[in-house]
């Protein structure tokens, strides 16, 4: 999840700080009523700010390809009684337009949906009453899918990249597309990040006219820049050899970013083909300088520009070397591949394959809901932990778990999974005591790169119930943790009497949505074929303990309550030594099934980032 980068406050020169410190007030004016002004240079991904009384609230955009969302606005915990409203203005309207009006005693908290775009310049967000107003939103970005995953993972199970003789931990993965570092197929690419503009593939022409009717001097450098940019002669990178023949105008391709490619790959002696893929509806997607693919094409990619054209040469040094590959590639091969940098829209394609028949209309509707509904997601995750109201979770769902699910917890522990559908970081706070005569959720997750975002994660995930397991080498933990406990001198804590059935049993928590780096089975999901981590039916096969499935969806307006909870039977019939197990892919088969279905009840509240269908192997 992306920061927002504070620039140095200012009155009244235009000019930017972009010192990555905390921005410090200064008074914007002597005014009869003291003010600051905090300027702000937005970036992709969660946006949430404070803006105070007398306060006004800067955001600027700094490159053309970034839409702002605003999702919600809310009260503190400790806001006084008055009202206080929220306004609005833009750098090309300077006009203020009141968004909302918030009051402890009415309306503690306001659903935005107002979408600043490149064209309206710089956002000004002030307020006028009695408390400071927490306003949350997202920012969308044209390419920047390299958004870091890892706080996705929550219940995710990670690949073991150490051990290269232990297959079992690969067939444990459960893997965030767009933070995974340990990715060796390379045939992943992001939510996250998540996050690429809404565009269709005829707009951006019309969309830079725009811009550039209003930014003359920009369009003029950038013409200028068109003018020079030329391929490039021949020349050398890293041991790779590479020529332009068409330079892209679009964002580079760095390090760490995830970027999707045409290509054709031949050998050197003889120029035979051995691989290709044209198909611009499905192109190659890996993760730039993360060892996803041959060393070669990482080195031969980094610096190109979406839109752009090269060819380069890979020794076999930096490709396959000595060994080769299978029969197309013979042992010390040198590479040709023709390359083209894709552009990424993520989400609209993702929603076209599984909606084939819907219409363009309805489709970006549901792109922008998906939005929407990601940052509302959000609100109520922040919400309920901000106030504890976690600990009354009956207040916002109707806690009615099935007879057999119940059954299962009390004779022993059991898996529970989930998808990246509604509120799914929520669910800890359901199947947990004292809803349910369990003794803990055991919650797998992945480790924030970023220390400082990781520790303030983890305590917002840490329960007293809950016990966050991370994801490398877990599979011995888990066994042990479904393993049957004769006693428990532990259960006795839950002070919970509601239930007869010491003693208290543990909830296994995982995401199984993602597909796997290394190792995965086939299935039919959302109407796609694709591959999909199994860790759950390794588990089940190796513990014997039932598989249930869950979601926390977001209710429609005319529901009791705002929330509304599923719990659905995966597998759970095997337990007996005596029956016939049934297969890893037969089990993942009825998950991808039943989140299929679930996805096409709630298709607007599926995190549609990640690239589900994308089958292909890396060259």
């Amino acid at each position: 999840m992306a920061k927002n980068k504070s620039a140095a406050h200012t009155s009244s020169s235009p000019a930017k700080d972009t010192t990555p410190q905390k921005a410090a007030d200064v008074k914007a004016s002597p005014s009869k009523k003291a003010s600051t002004v905090t300027k702000l240079a937005i970036e992709p991904g969660f946006f949430g700010e404070q803006i105070h009384p007398h306060h006004s609230l800067v955001c600027e955009n700094p490159t053309e390809d970034m839409a702002f969302q605003l999702a919600g606005a809310a009260l503190a915990g400790d806001a006084i009684a008055g009202r206080t409203t929220l306004y609005a203005s833009s750098e090309r309207r300077d006009l203020k337009i009141a968004l909302c009006t918030l009051d402890i005693a009415s309306a503690s908290q306001w659903t935005l949906s107002h979408t600043f775009s490149p064209m309206d310049g710089a956002v000004t967000f002030s307020t006028e009453g009695v408390n400071a107003i927490h306003l949350t939103g997202y920012v969308d970005a044209e390419m920047d899918e390299d958004v870091d995953e890892d706080d996705e993972g929550l219940y995710g199970i990670g690949g073991d990249d150490d051990d290269d003789s232990d297959d079992e931990h690969d067939l444990l993965e459960v893997v965030d597309e767009e933070d995974d570092d340990d990715d060796d197929d390379g045939d992943e690419i992001p939510d996250s990040g998540r996050f690429e503009e809404i565009v269709d593939e005829e707009e951006p022409a019309k969309e830079e006219k725009k811009v550039d009717k209003k930014r003359p001097v920009d369009a003029a450098a950038r013409e200028e820049g068109s003018k020079k940019a030329k391929p490039t002669p021949v020349r050398k990178a890293g041991g790779v050899t590479v020529e332009d023949s068409v330079i892209g105008t679009g964002k580079e391709a760095l390090k760490g970013r995830k970027v999707q490619i045409l290509y054709k790959g031949k050998l050197a002696k003889n120029n035979k083909q051995f691989d290709a893929n044209q198909d611009r509806k499905r192109p190659f997607r890996f993760k730039l300088g993360s060892g996803n693919v041959i060393k070669g094409m990482d080195i031969g990619v980094e610096g190109m520009r979406v839109g752009g054209k090269r060819t380069i040469t890979i020794p076999s040094k930096l490709g396959y070397g000595s060994e080769g590959a299978g029969k197309d590639i013979p042992p010390n091969s040198d590479l040709i591949f023709e390359i083209e940098l894709l552009h990424a829209q993520i989400v609209q394609r993702n929603v076209a394959a599984a909606f084939p028949s819907m219409s363009v209309a309805k489709r970006k509707r549901l792109v922008r809901e998906t939005y929407e509904n990601t940052c509302v997601s959000l609100l109520w995750f922040l919400h309920l932990q901000a106030f504890g109201r976690w600990r009354h979770m009956e207040r916002y769902i109707d806690l009615a778990f099935p007879p057999a699910y119940v059954a299962d917890l009390s004779e022993g522990s059991v898996i529970v999974v989930t998808g990246h559908i509604g509120c799914w970081e929520l669910l800890p706070c359901v199947h947990a005591p004292p809803h349910l005569h369990v003794r803990r959720v055991v919650e797998l997750y992945r480790p924030l790169h970023n220390e400082p975002l990781n520790a303030w994660l983890t305590r917002l995930r840490s329960y007293p119930h809950t016990r966050l397991l991370p994801d490398k080498n877990c599979l011995p933990a888990l066994a042990n943790v479904l393993a049957p406990r004769a006693s428990d001198p532990d259960s006795s804590a839950l002070n919970d009497t509601r239930h007869a059935a010491p003693p208290a049993s543990d909830v296994v928590a995982l995401v199984c949505d993602q597909r796997p780096s290394r190792s995965g089975v086939d299935v039919w999901f959302v109407g796609q074929p694709s591959r999909m981590a199994p860790g759950m039916a390794v588990l089940h096969q190796r513990t014997r303990r039932p598989i249930w499935f869950t979601a926390l969806t977001l209710a429609p307006p005319n529901h009791a309550k705002p929330l509304i909870l599923h719990t659905l039977p995966i597998h759970r019939d095997a337990i007996s030594a005596e029956r016939q197990q049934p297969s890893v892919q037969a089990i993942m088969q009825v998950y991808a099934t039943t989140l299929s279905s679930l996805i096409m009840a709630f298709p607007a509240q599926y995190m549609w980032f990640h690239d589900r269908w994308n089958t292909r192997r890396h060259p």
